[in-house]
């Protein structure tokens, strides 16, 4: 461990090239400033390892077998997977030799911060591996890095050009290399020279420093002639000369200093210095224009000063080099930062513009996946170089390091208008679409602020279409013509602009009222979402999920850490720290965390609280980053120290009850929390005294509080359903309202958009409400995609989106959302339950979520409706005349419904849960088959129970049905058994009990002399009513609802959980299906009575209606639930929807979607080969 320049590389250098010549060396790591990252460390030892030892390889291979991919795990679980077990599962022999690992100049590798993970490995970890294994690191006595000078395992050797050791080191290195040349005959010194005391001289002008002497060294040795010239030139020399002057006399022999070098030297160094990625010379040659070998060319001259190897990265000896260069102004070989770095990015431009275009690679068939695509790899090698993948990953990040100027504006406009699908291309190509493309159009729309309104709206519109275009992009490249531009060609800024590219077989229409905002859905593989924040630089989400916590690309979706461990129940809240760097999380175990947010190692555990309170409500990072505040379960607020850990100063104490929620000002000065004692209070961060409050008004707790940007107001949410807008400093309500939907539904979370102009709010029922924060009472707007609760909310910086966690994680576009609340309600939970009307005019539906809605056929509006009942629908029911509906609910009430009116009145009678009513066919009556009680009549005239119960089955009753004349009721149960009663006195008349498990569903024929029913052993059995003879028996794939055609010569059922065929009711031929198109489980069927359509309800909360008179025998594609891909009959890729339009989707068969106010029309008539969408001609718009 030393200073600068005092050797500690060239130590490392020669002790590593001796084990290497041992066959020893078994890593060797140099760190460069802004080059290195900790987190790959671990990943790059392993590699390094691997190709050291085979035995090694094996062993990590079998690992990476198991595991699979690892490179989103924590340091701590790459050590353990990649070194720790794959290490110790090979046999020790006390006779092996130590293998060396080298660290060399750890003190470059990151940032203080960005390091404490790999430290901690390095302090608690690599003491485990087996002995043979040693490390030698390099370091500059950094602060952080001290810590590792107390390892009991560590011997410490610190050298510094004061000491008289490390001169005499100097002196000796001097010595041996300059004898070397000597004697090797290429050093000729005349004979009259002074050699000892001129040696002496250039040792002591080196002063202790290794980098003076090896820079010097270099220096004499790179020239091809007149070595002895340079020597004497250094020696005699009557100033003594520094580090800076030897540099100065490096680079005055190095070249003719003329405009064109200056310029030449200049740019070459800077790329070197602010690449973001070490590269080799000829990518510099092409990025930076220059004619072949010319950085070759160069960089051989200044060996002295740069690590050079012809095709292996460039880099400088000593950070020393970049610090002169950049401040040595009036220099020819000044680099000029802002300038050359404006030259990086305006030459990134150049590249993209000159190298990118339509199919690059040449790829012929939209139908395959990029891995499937033959000689892939040869054609990304030939045709995308190095230098173009490194400016497609990197130009925006160049950009960002450059100040806005006209010229740039000007560049990212044309390459934006002219080539931007050609950049998606390569990144899809490149396997770096996730990672790269949606981080570089955030940095863009930063970069360019206010300056150019028209240009940024098209990168946010280019933003959001990658998000939710990324899966499909990723995996099969021409799907940014076939999928990205026909589906968005109507309401994307980028689609109408590259309209020609859109390929021409592929129709894509839309009916109906505008799409909601879903852009990206995020399963949760490890549970659902408790929580979910923004990084500040809108690039990533953390959320947390059960005891876990992940970190997502926020356009993407890629998880890019996780899921990380050490929470050991369900995690409530997470927070970004102010600069992005530190993740706060609290969870229900009575612990806060601190997490790296770059690697995911837990870096900090804030102290234990005294007298066992537990931590409650969110927790907070100051807008400085010093302090992260959170709520303790007894009331009180506490201030954590970040650096220390500890509690700083005494509590916020005033709240009487549980604390729920947190938020400080954007200026740190003051908190506001929310409390389960019903207010609000805002408090004085400096003297930890109420400065307002309690604010009162809620009559349930206070779920959560948010202070708007300009720290005037607060937003406050509650489980009494409203939401409440409040002087930050007065405490008088500004504004509230009735928010909740349903008695039930309480409010999460609340949140200010950045700009403050509008007000955000997640209630229990899933549904997310936007409000203009200046007028709560103008018309929301509404977005819903999840049956599950919202749980948390979380805007973007920039505002123009915001995350919801539920089941899933979702990303919305605040400028979608839905107005009709009405048709919002009745088209978001599972339809358990439809009936069609005589007339065939209607169908009424019962859901999950306890609503009602009579729907007309024709139009596919909500006619009557939607009615709120109590519990969740079981079965409904139209009467003869259309006027009533009946319905059964899981709260053990069946009830009638004026579908005029919407009067409802309850069915009097002992119940359990109904789950089956249906009306005679004269509509007097209405019948039910129960949980556990039998089967029921009741008079509907009188609402009173006429008949019953009838008592027969052992078990509950899932189905029953009424005869055509009304004279008989057949049933089924749990127990098997198909049951026939007689409907004026409840006598049982037939007993059919063949099916061997139980029975789901059964109905009469139209005629009334057959029966059909279905079980859960998967057969559909057609009998004669009177005999109970079976006529047909059919095989089916699941269980679930039957019908008969209105001619009875048909019978429709479930082919599986979510597709519908029909069958022959005599023979049990298929006569045509799977009709697919539900994404959920298919819950009832029902044919209208022209008998040409089929009615069908499902989980995914979608009425669908079938032709059956015209339906193909064949289907030509079908949607695939699982990913979104439609595919052909051979399996091959047509397009990809994206989640919100999969359930509006008119797949083959399907007539119309009764309760989507939107539907999606495709025609794939024209795709044939997979070539088609290689005959469009880009002309960009002048």
């Amino acid at each position: 461990m030393g200073g600068a320049g005092t050797g500690k590389s060239t130590l490392a250098t020669t002790v590593a090239e001796r084990c290497r010549r041992d066959g020893r060396l078994g890593s060797y790591l140099f760190f460069l400033r802004g080059k290195s990252d900790p987190n790959s460390v671990i990943r790059t030892i392993a590699y390094r390892l691997a190709a050291f030892d085979q035995d090694i390889t094996e062993r990590i291979d079998g690992i990476l077998r198991e595991h699979g991919e690892i490179t989103s795990g924590t340091l701590k679980s790459q050590f353990e997977l990649l070194l720790h077990n794959p290490l110790h599962s090979l046999s020790v022999d006390d006779s092996d030799v130590p293998v060396l690992i080298v660290l060399d100049a750890l003190d470059e590798c990151g940032t203080a911060q960005s390091r404490i993970p790999l430290l901690r490995i390095l302090e608690k970890e690599f003491s485990t591996l087996p002995p043979k294994y040693r490390f030698l690191i390099t370091s500059r006595p950094e602060e952080d890095l001290i810590v590792l000078k107390s390892l009991p395992n560590a011997h410490v050797i610190e050298v510094g050009s004061a000491l008289d050791n490390t001169k005499k080191d100097v002196d000796s290195y001097i010595r041996f290399e300059f004898e070397k040349l000597r004697l090797s005959k290429r050093l000729n010194v005349p004979d009259d020279w002074p050699w000892e005391s001129n040696l002496k001289r250039l040792s002591e002008a080196a002063d202790g420093l290794f980098i003076w002497a090896s820079t010097a060294i270099k220096f004499v040795t790179e020239a091809k002639a007149y070595r002895f010239r340079r020597l004497r030139e250094l020696v005699e020399n009557d100033v003594k000369l520094t580090l800076e002057d030897l540099y100065v006399t490096v680079l005055e022999n190095a070249f003719q200093w003329d405009e064109d070098m200056k310029k030449i030297f200049t740019t070459v160094l800077a790329l070197i210095f602010f690449s973001k990625t070490p590269l080799v010379d000829s990518d510099i040659d092409q990025i930076l224009g220059l004619e072949s070998e010319t950085v070759a060319d160069l960089i051989s001259c200044l060996r002295s000063l740069i690590s050079y190897e012809r095709g292996h990265p460039i880099r400088i000896h000593h950070t020393s080099l970049y610090d002169y260069l950049i401040t040595c102004r009036g220099r020819s070989w000044f680099v000029d930062v802002d300038a050359q770095r404006e030259i990086i990015s305006s030459r990134c431009f150049d590249v993209m513009e000159k190298y990118l275009c339509f199919n690059i690679c040449d790829l012929q068939s939209s139908f395959i996946p990029n891995k499937d695509v033959p000689r892939l790899t040869e054609r990304i090698h030939e045709r995308i170089s190095r230098a173009l993948k490194y400016i497609c990953c990197n130009w925006a990040y160049h950009l960002q390091d450059t100040g806005y100027s006209q010229e740039l504006s000007r560049r990212l406009e044309l390459f934006v208008y002219n080539r931007l699908l050609f950049w998606f291309e390569i990144l899809s190509l490149t396997e770096m679409f996730d990672d790269c493309v949606g981080t570089a159009l955030i940095y863009a729309i930063a970069w360019l602020g206010n300056k150019n309104p028209k240009l940024s709206a098209f990168l946010r519109d280019a933003q959001m279409q990658a998000s939710t275009y990324s899966d499909p992009i990723s995996y099969s490249t021409p799907h940014i013509y076939s999928t990205l531009l026909p589906l968005t060609m109507n309401n994307s800024i980028l689609s109408v602009h590259y309209a020609s590219l859109a390929n021409p077989a592929i129709q894509a229409d839309y009916t109906g009222s505008k799409l909601q905002a879903c852009i990206k859905c995020i399963k949760q593989p490890y549970g659902s979402a408790s929580t979910v924040s923004f990084s500040p630089d809108g690039t990533r989400l953390a959320s947390g999920s059960g005891s876990t916590i992940c970190i997502w690309e926020a356009t993407s979706g890629k998880l890019i850490i996780g899921p990380l461990e050490g929470h050991l129940r369900d995690v409530k809240c997470v927070a970004f720290s102010p600069n992005g760097r530190l993740i706060a999380s609290r969870s229900s175990d009575n612990t806060i965390k601190i997490w790296d947010a770059s690697s995911g190692e837990a870096i900090k555990e804030p102290s234990l609280v005294a007298n066992g309170e537990y931590y409650a409500g969110s927790v907070t990072f100051s807008p400085d980053g010093r302090h992260i505040a959170a709520g303790l379960a007894n009331g009180l607020i506490i201030l954590w120290d970040i650096e220390s850990g500890e509690i700083d100063g005494e509590p916020f104490e005033g709240h009487t009850r549980r604390l729920t929620s947190i938020s400080f000002s954007s200026d740190g000065l003051c908190i506001a929390s929310g409390s389960n004692d019903n207010t609000i209070i805002v408090w004085d961060v400096e003297s930890r005294k109420m400065k307002s409050g309690p604010f009162v008004g809620h009559k349930g707790q206070a779920t959560s509080v948010m202070f708007s940007p300009d720290g005037r107001n607060i937003v406050s949410g509650s489980n009494d359903r409203t939401i409440r807008v409040w002087d930050a400093f007065t405490g008088n309500m500004i504004q509230g309202l009735l928010a909740g939907v349903s008695r039930t539904d309480i409010v999460n979370a609340v949140a200010y958009s950045p700009d403050g102009l509008h007000i955000l709010a997640a209630f229990q029922s899933g549904l997310i409400v936007m409000w203009e924060a200046s007028d709560l009472t103008k018309a929301p707007k509404f977005f819903s995609g999840s049956h599950h609760p919202s749980k948390a909310i979380s805007f973007s910086p920039d505002g123009s989106r915001f995350a919801s966690a539920s089941n899933d994680i979702r990303l919305w576009d605040i400028s979608g959302g839905m107005d009709d609340t009405e048709l919002l309600e009745v088209q978001t939970c599972s339809i358990q339950s439809i009936a069609v009307s005589h007339s065939g005019r209607y169908i009424v539906s019962g859901s999950y979520d306890s609503l009602i809605c009579v729907w007309e056929v024709s139009s596919g509006e909500c006619f009557a409706g939607p009615w709120k009942e109590h519990g969740s629908i079981t079965s409904v029911d139209f009467s003869l005349d259309e006027k009533y509906v009946v319905s059964g609910s899981n709260e053990e009430r069946v009830s009638l419904w004026n579908i005029t009116n919407g009067e409802s009145s309850k069915l009097d009678g002992p119940l359990s849960i109904p789950l089956c009513v249906v009306f005679s066919p004269d509509g007097k009556y209405v019948a039910s088959g129960s949980y556990i009680s039998g089967i029921f009549i009741w008079d509907v005239e009188s609402g009173k129970l006429d008949v019953g119960p009838f008592g027969g089955h052992l078990d509950m009753i899932w189905s029953i049905a009424y005869s055509p004349d009304g004279k008989r009721i057949v049933s089924v149960s749990d127990d098997g058994a198909i049951r026939i009663w007689d409907t004026e006195n409840g006598n049982l008349i037939s007993v059919f009990d063949d099916h061997l498990d139980t029975a789901s569903c059964v109905t009469y024929s139209p005629s009334g002399n057959h029966i059909a029913s279905i079980s859960n052993d998967k057969k559909l059995r057609v009998r004669d009513a009177e005999s109970g003879e079976i006529s047909c028996e059919i095989h089916t794939e699941h269980k679930g609802s039957v019908c008969f055609s209105p001619d009875g010569r048909c019978i429709a059922s479930l082919s599986d959980e979510s597709s519908i065929s029909m069958w022959d009711a005599f023979t049990g031929d298929l006569i045509f299906g799977p009709l697919k198109g539900h994404l959920g489980p298919v819950n009832c069927i029902s044919f209208l009575p022209d008998g040409k359509r089929l009615a069908s309800a499902s989980g995914d909360g979608r009425i669908r209606i079938w032709s059956v008179d015209d339906c193909p025998k064949f289907v030509p594609w079908k949607l695939r639930i699982d990913n979104g891909w439609i595919v052909g009959k051979n399996d091959e890729l047509l397009m990809w929807l994206p989640t919100e339009l999969r359930d509006t989707l008119v797949t083959p068969g399907t007539v119309s979607i009764l309760n989507r106010s939107f539907s999606t029309i495709l025609d794939f008539s024209k795709c044939h080969d997979g070539d088609e969408w290689l005959k469009v001609c880009f002309l960009p718009p002048e």
